[in-house]
């Protein structure tokens, strides 16, 4: 094609065009500036109310503005339907004003799917149509009892269900659930209809839970219902294969009274815990362990006499076979924390050797004898009112009743070990006129082969 012939397209081109646009073919309607048309303007003009029940009304208010340099005069005001009514702050926007818009739907004449609005006509040569729209569905709500699945204290492989039953709402409409959906993959929910009657059964699921909080929601749909009619949060804490109560302790310093701990197994099977350890910085020995029944445990913990170390840090439980602590419980401490030794003492005080003894028993054997030697490093004299044990096969007496300052001191304990067998405890407490220290534990940690 030449030069010529192109030149001669794009002419009979251009006089087609205005043919086209001279005969109305393209538009009926005088072009419209983008200055008139921004006039007016809203910057949300959809508003989702969500799910609403079939009764009452739902309102908005929407804000809109003049973005012209005149004023602007709303001459028509029309409603998508009769349910709608609107409200109109003025009539006349001045230039760059707002003016503010509420819109109510009613609610009781409608089901399922709802998008009503209004639409706002101005004066002027060139007119402008602003649409206002608000959407949503009307539906019955459901309510759940409870309204939260609070699963408490589970373990990694817990079979723990829970039980949610469903109410309507309002015995006039027929709301059923139809399915069920669960945010992430720790939880499964399943649905039960039994009749007029609907419940939901949710459970954890069966591969191993990570330890630590888990949240979930289960939303409950309904037929011909986009949204959720209902959603349940779910909550559960796992701890490991067993759990104990309280699931915190609260110590305060420098008293040294006991407190008891109570373990259970959380699946079926029955853990057999072996050691307590304490947190790092506690100047006493490690809790005792003792057995109640196969998989129940009762943990006897000391109120602490220790540092600030303590504060905060969790006393670890161990199972035989476990490196790593089956159970975790968070320790603390409130007071002003004490040590065994003060910098200026003005009473006297006992200072042990060691508070915590290890022996070996043979299987033959049937009594062990251990000794503790203490000194008192205060300027006054200490004296011991009583010694008590954890168990009436143990007993123990001092070298003497008073010890002056600076006066060294030995005590005698004698367990009898009868049929006992494996590694087990036994505690001496020393009750004293010590201002420190005021009831001493010692330990005696006995491996009987």
């Amino acid at each position: 094609m030449t030069k010529h012939q192109i030149w001669r397209a794009i002419a009979l081109f251009a006089v087609l065009l205005t043919t086209l646009v001279s005969t109305g073919c393209v538009s009926h309607t005088p072009p419209i500036t983008s200055r008139e048309a921004s006039e007016l303007f809203c910057r949300n003009s959809d508003f989702g109310f969500g799910l609403h029940r079939p009764s009452g009304e739902v309102s908005h208010t929407f804000r809109i503005y003049n973005d012209s340099g005149r004023t602007v005069d709303i001459t028509r005001i029309e409603p998508t339907c009769t349910c709608v009514s609107v409200k109109l702050g003025r009539r006349s926007i001045a230039p760059h004003g707002t003016c503010r818009v509420r819109i109510s739907v009613n609610m009781a004449v409608h089901r399922g799917k709802v998008r009503e609005g209004a639409v706002l006509t101005t004066g002027g040569a060139v007119p402008q149509r602003l649409a206002l729209w608000m959407h949503g569905w009307s539906a019955h709500h459901m309510t759940a009892d409870p309204r939260v699945a609070f699963f408490g204290q589970i373990g990694p492989l817990s079979r723990t269900k829970l039980f949610i039953n469903l109410d309507p709402g309002s015995p006039r409409d027929s709301l059923k659930a139809t399915r069920l959906t669960v945010t992430g993959k720790r939880f499964s929910a399943t649905l039960e209809t039994d009749g007029s009657t609907q419940r939901v059964v949710i459970a954890p699921c069966g591969e191993p839970l990570p330890t630590g909080p888990l949240k979930s929601v289960v939303c409950v749909y309904g037929s011909g219902h986009s949204p959720p009619i209902l959603r349940i949060p779910v909550w559960a804490n796992v701890v490991g294969p067993v759990a104990a109560t309280p699931t915190r302790i609260r110590l305060s310093a420098g008293e040294m009274e006991t407190l008891r701990v109570s373990v259970r197994p959380l699946t079926g099977e029955k853990p057999e815990l072996t050691r307590v350890v304490f947190p790092h910085g506690t100047e006493v020995g490690s809790p005792s362990i003792r057995q109640l029944a196969p998989g129940y445990y009762s943990i006897l913990i000391p109120k602490l006499l220790g540092t600030a170390a303590v504060n905060g840090k969790p006393i670890d439980i161990y199972t035989r076979d476990s490196d790593k602590p089956v159970l975790q419980i968070p320790v603390t401490v409130t007071g002003q924390l004490l040590t065994s030794a003060p910098r200026n003492p003005r009473r006297g005080y006992l200072k042990w050797k060691s508070q915590s003894v290890r022996v070996t028993a043979g299987a033959d054997q049937k009594s062990v004898t251990v000794r503790f030697h203490f000194k008192n490093d205060g300027p006054t004299r200490v004296r011991i009112l009583r010694i008590t044990a954890s168990c009436g096969c143990t007993s123990a007496r001092a070298n003497a009743s008073n010890y002056a300052s600076g006066q060294r001191g030995t005590l005698t304990a004698v367990v009898m070990l009868g049929e006992s067998k494996g590694r087990f405890q036994k505690v001496v407490f020393v009750h004293s006129t010590d201002f420190v220290n005021p009831m001493a534990m010692l330990y005696i940690h006995i491996h009987r082969r």
